[in-house]
């Protein structure tokens, strides 16, 4: 923590006195009521010295985070210790709850067994979770034996359904094999139909007088518009062609 300068300290502390006592010097009706009154004397300058006292010890507080810390823990003490208290009221409570519970659960040979490990000593109940730790182990292992044998049935129910399942696969792919090979067979068989081409002459070839086709061509008065001659009407104004 940083230490306050001593010398700013006592300042402080005189302050309140030069203070009372430049008033007195500017106000002489003031140092006339102390000089007459002794005991007003006496208390001014002992007013001021508290006051220049309050003054030291507030610059000698540093507020840093453990001054707010241990204020706000002064501040909450009371409320933290009525929580402590109800806490271990509740705590007492919430035992004696647990303890019915817990003799309430046990029946027959565990209410005994209870019963006698509470009235008993640590040491026998140490003694008491040993035996019962080797006879749970003992069941344990009987247990475990005809969960094993479990075990290899299944393993060998396992190790049939596998091999079942690889006849199974290469059984299909022999059958595919065999399908996509007869198909194959069938595209070969079917041969491409060739159809011959008819004999025409060569210079029957170059003889397109049977295609040429001459149409009349007829020409509209209106609008001049060449239109086909088999139509009486023309195609762009609609006026009959003569």
């Amino acid at each position: 923590m940083a230490e306050r300068s001593s010398l700013m300290s006592l300042a402080l502390l005189l302050a309140p006195i030069f203070c009372l006592t430049a008033l007195r010097t500017i106000l002489p009706a003031l140092d006339g009521v102390l000089s007459d009154d002794t005991l007003s004397k006496l208390f001014a300058y002992g007013f001021s010295l508290f006051v220049g006292f309050l003054m030291v010890l507030k610059y000698n507080i540093i507020e840093d985070h453990e001054y707010h810390r241990s204020k706000a823990i002064r501040k909450l003490s009371n409320s933290y210790k009525l929580e402590d208290k109800g806490l271990w009221e509740d705590s007492d409570s919430t035992i004696r709850e647990l303890e019915l519970k817990a003799k309430s659960n046990f029946k027959g040979k565990n209410a005994l067994k209870s019963e006698k490990l509470m009235k008993g000593q640590i040491g026998n109940i140490n003694n008491e979770k040993y035996d019962d730790n080797s006879l749970n182990y003992f069941e344990k292992n009987l247990e475990i034996l005809p969960d094993k044998e479990i075990f290899e049935e299944n393993d060998h129910g396992d190790t049939k359904t596998t091999l079942f399942s690889k006849f199974k696969s290469i059984l299909d792919k022999v059958i595919d094999n065999a399908a996509l090979r007869e198909i194959d067979k069938s595209k070969n068989n079917i041969k491409p139909k060739l159809y011959s081409e008819p004999d025409i002459a060569l210079d029957d070839k170059w003889n397109t007088s049977g295609l040429k086709r001459i149409n009349k061509v007829v020409t509209c008065n209106s609008c001049h518009s060449l239109n086909d001659g088999e139509t009486n009407y023309c195609g762009a104004c609609g006026n009959y062609l003569s």
